[in-house]
């Protein structure tokens, strides 16, 4: 080839997966085909040229040849065959395949391939034709034909309003025919119904064929059954439509941004809220951290931040509003692509205010009754007024985060108040001591006309002291001359007290006393419903324990007055002796335990063997 001054670039490859790899790099002239390749066959070489690159000559070299060889590689497409002990063929059947300006594949090859393309033609799913200039059929497929239940002479050569209507063909089909014809590619999805499928959604595509001129003589169309495709977009549709229902009418709130916090998507409950808040109309391409104030946006940009670096957040909120303190429940969560990237975000809030409301009514209740219960234990167990009173200051003090609650009795002659648990008093009059740089010792609390625990005890009502009149008020029943009314207000500041409420304690027509307890904040309205509540319990213990410590006074003078007696006194149960005071075992000069048991008539008989006794002796 070198001495016949061919100029050509080649390559040697001896592998089935680099001679397929090597067809394709270049666009070569030739392949040249070497029997004595063990690695690869003649035969497979040439059906692999075909499959790949089925126009490129290919010459055949052999060391020998018999006719059986060379009618199977002309077969499989060989173009010629050179045998390598006559190379002097070579450089003419090189000419040969470069001098035809338009080369052809084998006709056997072009058989082969014109069968492949009519199977797959005749074996696919879609409606495939072939329409002429004229609106008529020149070719059809077999799915066309069975759709149609027409045979190939019914359809080919007929018109096509002939096949689907005329109706159907002027207004959907020609239009689109038309447009085709002048060279554009159209695609449309429409039903139609067939004698065999029935009503169907199609998706129609027409492609342009040029001739040999370049003028579009033909349009080939593709119609495509997506009758299932558009039920589930449909399904889809109605979906989305009833998730886009939902999601604008329920009470939760939905939001999306991007990566830069711009807005995507807000739902009108969100969007109102945002608007009764900050007073801000918010549309898709809002920053959403532009309109918030800069306490708030410096914890929101965190948490955004902390989101879109792949992390799931869920945290709780709360937004002051006019019926009070509104709870929410937060959730941020990245947005992935298939490529595990983050684009963006998906926000969600409710509102939990109700929830969160019902779980605290239920611990108040729970420590409530705690409360109580130790309070019941602790009178059972026979504890002193002092050490009941104590456990209630000290439990109350922590559950409404103030000083603890003080039960003040009332004095016999009603004329003043004494504090039952005096340490919780005497935190209150540290204080006063502290301030005035000198100690106050006092405890009582003397009643005058129109005075904060007069005016209490009076009405019989509750009153809550939460303005600085009102603490003054308190105040004034806790000073004496050494705290003179020009120091009250500093002595207020100083012990920062902002809230006291204070109860009457009333069992039936008796008035106890009063419940006192105060702190440094305001009493929420719970607060002051669970107070009144651990108020009326409290009455009860303490109208008990008032009971029984008068049972225990009364039982204590009757036995001194038992013990006392100068006369013989017996306690009798159903006919039997339970006990005897001192001055019937003087009488009887017996032990008690002689006595308690027996009946009257055992101690006549014990009576009078004593009497004999004594008269033997006496003898």
């Amino acid at each position: 080839m070198v001495s016949k001054d061919l100029n050509f670039d080649y390559k040697l490859v001896d592998r089935k997966i680099r001679f397929r790899k090597a067809l394709n790099e270049k666009k070569w002239d030739i392949v040249f085909l070497d029997d004595s390749i063990v690695s690869l066959s003649i035969i497979e070489a040439l059906g692999i040229v075909s499959d790949e690159r089925p126009a490129l000559p290919r010459i055949v070299l052999f060391e020998k040849i018999n006719e059986d060889k060379m009618v199977a590689v002309m077969k499989h497409g060989a173009f010629d065959v050179v045998i390598k002990n006559k190379l002097s063929r070579l450089i003419p059947a090189i000419q040969n395949c470069l001098s035809s300006k338009d080369l052809r594949i084998p006709s056997v090859e072009a058989e082969s391939m014109l069968g492949k393309y009519d199977f797959i033609m005749n074996t696919s799913s879609s409606l495939l034709t072939l329409i002429d200039s004229k609106y008529r059929y020149k070719a059809v497929n077999n799915s066309f034909r069975s759709a149609h239940n027409l045979t190939k002479t019914d359809i080919l050569g007929k018109d096509l309003s002939e096949i689907w209507g005329g109706k159907k063909f002027k207004e959907v089909i020609k239009p689109s025919l038309d447009e085709c014809f002048s060279n554009k590619e159209v695609q449309y999805k429409a039903w139609f119904e067939t004698p065999t499928l029935g009503m169907r959604y199609f998706k129609v595509t027409y492609f342009p064929f040029s001739n040999e001129e370049g003028e579009v003589s033909h349009a080939i169309v593709e119609t495509v059954d997506i009758t299932r495709e558009k039920e589930m977009e449909d399904q889809i549709a109605k979906g989305e439509s009833e998730m886009s229902s939902i999601i604008e009418n329920t009470r939760d709130y939905f939001w999306s941004m991007d990566k830069k916090f711009n807005l995507i998507f807000a739902n009108q409950p969100y969007r109102k809220f945002i608007n009764r808040n900050y007073s801000i109309s918010i549309k898709a391409g809002n920053n959403m951290l532009d309109f918030l104030p800069v306490h708030e946006r410096k914890v929101w940009k965190q948490r955004y931040d902390d989101c879109v670096a792949g992390n799931h957040l869920s945290f709780e909120q709360s937004y002051l509003s006019d019926e009070g303190m509104n709870i929410y429940e937060v959730s941020l969560n990245p947005v992935f692509t298939e490529n595990n990237e983050i684009i963006g975000m998906s926000c969600l809030s409710r509102e939990i205010t109700e929830r969160r409301n019902n779980e605290e009514k239920i611990k108040n209740q729970a420590e409530d009754l705690a409360l109580i219960n130790k309070l019941n234990n602790a009178l059972n167990s026979g504890f002193s007024d002092q050490r009941i009173m104590g456990i209630l200051a000290r439990e109350t003090q922590q559950m409404f985060h103030g000083f603890g609650a003080v039960i003040y009795l009332l004095s016999e002659d009603k004329t003043c108040l004494f504090p039952v648990n005096t340490r919780q008093t005497k935190l209150i009059q540290d204080n006063l001591s502290k301030f005035l740089g000198r100690k106050s010792t006092r405890q009582k609390i003397p009643l005058q006309d129109g005075d904060h625990y007069s005016t209490v005890l009076t009405s019989g009502k509750p009153v809550l002291s939460d303005t600085p009149d009102l603490i003054k008020k308190v105040f004034e029943n806790y000073s004496s001359s050494q705290v003179q009314s020009k120091i009250i207000q500093k002595a207020m500041d100083f012990v920062g007290l902002k809230s006291v409420f204070t109860i009457p304690l009333i069992s039936g027509d008796e008035t106890l006393g009063v419940f006192d307890i105060g702190k440094k904040t305001y009493f929420s309205e719970t607060e002051l419903r669970r107070i009144m509540a651990l108020a009326e319990q409290v009455t009860s213990i303490l109208k008990k324990k008032i009971d029984e410590e008068k049972i225990h006074q009364s039982e204590t003078k009757f036995r001194n007055i038992y013990e006392a007696a100068n006369d013989s006194i017996f306690i009798l149960e159903n006919n039997i002796f339970i006990d005897c005071n001192t001055k019937t075992l003087e009488l009887f000069r017996c032990e008690k335990e002689e006595i308690i048991g027996k009946t009257p008539l055992d101690l006549l008989n014990f009576s009078l063997m004593g009497v004999l006794q004594r008269v033997r002796l006496w003898r």
